[in-house]
């Protein structure tokens, strides 16, 4: 082979690993970036659930009947956030 075939072959690897390198990256990323909204998304319900069961419990020990609050509640932020 020449010298100028072997350079072709040889830029042809290096722009493959390039492409597998930068596809790793966005893919590592990806998952991070999931991984980070999964964990926001979780403490931000938990916070919601703790505002509710404190609302419904009224500072009792333990809540009253509240199924007729959570329609309202759903009815309410679907209103307002879909």
């Amino acid at each position: 082979m020449n010298k100028e075939k072997t350079k072709i072959i040889s830029s042809k690897k290096d722009y493959h690993n390039l492409v597998v390198g930068i596809g790793e990256i966005l893919a590592q990323g990806k998952k991070f970036a999931f991984q980070k909204v999964n964990s926001v998304l979780t403490a931000t319900y938990w916070q919601i659930g703790k505002q509710i069961v404190e609302f419904q419990q009224g500072g009792k020990r333990r809540a009253e009947y509240g199924e007729e609050i959570i329609k309202q509640l759903s009815t309410d932020l679907t209103k307002q956030f879909g």
